[in-house]
């Protein structure tokens, strides 16, 4: 039974190092964790109908060094039994982490003092989903340009030739004219003869 006790508080210890981030809840406010006056029996039911309690939460018990605190299973709880408790603290000033999603009985270790109502019972939900954080707006794409159309490949000027000239032939230089040749004299033999003819016709006639 000894050793059950121990194993139990050293796993409400080690949880308690662990504290996850989550909201601290001072338990009865500043009423703190005491006996409830007769009137007031219900006081940390109340308490507790009023609050949320979440995973990663925590319970923060302040109480006097007369007065301790049990947790305990559902039967010890309505019986007040403080012999079978799973855990106890007597600090004076305890943290005690709600690291899951489960129900949770708490009672006073000091004599009568459960069942004039310093009990409790916790309800831890599983933790909050996180929103998911909104995306900015996207931008409008910019609009498409057309296709620049490729320049057509440049080719190297073409030289142009230069004017082809005509070869105009030179005509040969002119000579100057040939003077008619002087007419030769005549030979004096043939009119020599001719007249001689004539004259021997002219004899002959007479």
């Amino acid at each position: 039974m000894k050793r059950g006790r121990l194993t139990a508080l050293c796993l409400a210890l080690s949880l308690a190092a662990s504290v996850a981030a989550g909201e601290q809840f001072k338990v009865g406010d500043e009423e703190g964790w005491r006996e409830p006056d007769p009137a007031h029996a219900d006081m940390y039911a109340l308490w507790a109908g009023r609050t949320t309690f979440r995973a990663g939460d925590s319970l923060y018990f302040e109480y006097s060094s007369e007065d301790s605190v049990l947790l305990v299973d559902k039967r010890g709880y309505y019986h007040c039994n403080t012999t079978n408790a799973t855990a106890a603290f007597h600090d004076g000033k305890t943290l005690f982490p709600l690291p899951a999603a489960a129900l949770l009985y708490f009672i006073s270790g000091a004599s009568g003092h459960c069942p004039h109502g310093q009990r409790l019972i916790i309800d831890v939900l599983p933790p909050a989903v996180a929103p998911v954080p909104s995306l900015p707006p996207m931008a409008a794409p910019p609009p498409s340009l057309p296709p620049v159309e490729a320049p057509p490949p440049s080719f190297p000027p073409v030289e142009t030739p230069p004017p082809s000239l005509q070869l105009v032939e030179t005509p040969p230089p002119s000579l100057p004219p040939v003077a008619a040749p002087l007419p030769s004299a005549a030979d004096p033999r043939p009119v020599a003869a001719g007249l001689a003819s004539l004259v021997m016709m002219a004899v002959a006639s007479l």
